[in-house]
């Protein structure tokens, strides 16, 4: 985790110099390359070794130009990555020339800021105290956000140093510039907001919807993104669900009998190997699902399965489906398998849950759900206000064989901080006995491309049949007359 000391310590201007040796680096192989275009057949001698000239020199050249874009590339992640350490460190020095100026300290280590002499308030109006309150309440939401801007920043940093020294591949097959991590979430977020990212929540939508990967882990294996937008719930923030894996590897079942005879029947697959974190980049997880409630966009996403061996190395596809209530409350069904998985299992031994989002006043979020006891689970709410809160924490087993034993048949737990009546239905089940009577728009919508993403249906509010009407007054018998009959006939 990044410190707001360490942010306050960094010198931008380090990456100035990578960007010089990089420019100088690509002009150098421009022009080697470019001297190499007259060299490659010998004018005075035909046959093999022309050949041979000719081959050889158009294959250096291959290799330089190559070369060339690699180190162009990285020469351009340094530009942006400086451009972002400046605004780092300039929002940093802000914070603490404020702290400064108001007698504040702003710990190092935990950013907490705190006055060293608080003030005798006695006498104070009330007004007069929450001024001051605000003022520290203020700054430490500032230092928050350095924290979290330095987190993003130690990512992108990290992806340009691995990309300089060859553990990441600069291009995949698609040609996309895997080292251009900003580049990247800016392009996925246009393609569904039509516009660039610009708050601390947009970035972090930016992040979940590039489905490039950044880790070395996964070597340039896309993640598989689905999305879906609702009618936005404003002042929501972004709620966000982790499922992670928390020890370093786990066993897996290979499904290939050939691979058995080779001692390969139960390869272990790669971990995420860490513990609850609300700073984690969008792929340090197996599945997770963003919502966007002040934009409306709902976002699944599921990161590469990878085995330790290497030979396994793909992202599963998530499916996922949410309904939402005239009030913004919404219900979402998710349901993930490991794509590598035997195939008799993944319909038992997937990671599956029911979550429903229940906005509630001043801005806060009500969360209720079931969630399968393997693996971790976390559920965060970013707020507008750049604050975070921790809506449910549920560690799982670190045994190797938590997917195994646990994930077959396991058991569900429920999560959250909220729970309502009928909470985890929508619309509610009638109260009067009747049926429940679902309309189509009631059904689930599966979230889809997000070149196009679909709308999530809106479900109406339920109306129970109207009662019948009450019984009349009883009424009493009839008591019936007894006809006089007819007189006899005179004899």
């Amino acid at each position: 985790m990044v410190t707001f000391g360490e942010v306050l310590k960094f010198d931008p201007e380090q990456l100035q110099e990578i960007f010089r040796i990089c420019t100088s680096a690509h002009g150098t192989c421009t022009t080697f390359g470019n001297s190499l275009k007259g060299l490659d057949t010998l004018h005075t001698w035909q046959g093999a070794a022309s050949d041979a000239a000719r081959t050889a020199v158009g294959r250096t050249r291959v290799d330089i130009d190559s070369h060339g874009q690699e180190v162009a590339q990285v020469g351009r992640a340094a530009a942006n990555c400086y451009d972002e350490g400046v605004a780092l460190k300039k929002a940093a020095l802000d914070c603490q020339r404020t702290a400064d100026g108001e007698h504040f300290t702003i710990d190092p280590d935990t950013g907490k800021v705190s006055d060293p002499n608080p003030p005798d308030t006695a006498g104070w109006t009330a007004a007069k105290v929450d001024e001051y309150r605000r003022r520290i309440t203020d700054l430490q939401q500032r230092v928050d956000n350095v924290v979290l801007d330095g987190a993003r920043f130690d990512q992108d940093l990290a992806t340009l140093i691995n990309g300089a020294d060859g553990q990441l591949p600069l291009n995949s097959s698609k040609g996309d510039n895997e080292i251009d991590r900003r580049a990247n979430q800016i392009a996925a977020f246009r393609n569904v907001y039509h516009r660039d990212p610009a708050t601390e929540n947009e970035w972090r939508m930016a992040d979940a919807l590039d489905p490039h990967t950044y880790d070395p882990k996964y070597r340039g294996v896309e993640s598989n993104v689905v999305v879906a937008k609702f009618n936005p719930v404003p002042g929501g923030g972004v709620y966000r669900q982790n499922l992670y894996i928390p020890s370093p590897e786990v066993q897996n079942m290979d499904t290939n009998p050939a691979d058995w005879v080779d001692g390969r029947m139960t390869p272990h697959d790669v971990g995420d190997n860490r513990g609850p974190s609300a700073t984690v980049p969008a792929e340090a997880s197996r599945v997770s699902v963003f919502a966007d409630l002040d934009n409306g966009v709902l976002v699944a996403r599921q990161n590469p399965s990878m085995s330790t061996d290497g030979k396994d190395a793909g992202a599963g596809s998530p499916r996922v489906s949410a309904v939402q209530g005239v009030d913004g409350a919404m219900e979402i069904h998710y349901s993930a398998a490991d794509p590598f998985a035997p195939s008799l299992s993944k319909p038992v031994a997937q990671v599956a849950g029911t979550m429903m989002l229940t906005p509630l006043s001043g801005g806060n979020l009500g969360v209720d759900g079931m969630v399968t006891s393997y693996p971790s689970a976390e559920g965060y709410q970013y707020k507008p206000d750049g604050s975070t809160v921790q809506l449910f924490n549920q560690e799982a087993t670190m045994s190797q064989a938590g997917p195994m034993t646990n994930l077959p048949f396991g058991e569900r737990n429920h999560v959250g901080n909220y729970s309502g009546v009928n909470s985890l239905i929508y619309p509610a089940e009638p109260t009067d006995g009747s049926p429940l009577r679902l309309v189509p728009e009631q059904h689930p919508t599966l979230l889809g491309s997000a070149d196009a993403p679909p709308k999530i249906s809106v479900a109406p509010p339920y109306v129970p049949d109207p009662p019948p009407s009450p019984p009349g007054p009883p009424q009493a018998a009839t008591t019936g007359v007894v006809p006089t009959p007819p007189p006899l006939p005179a004899h």
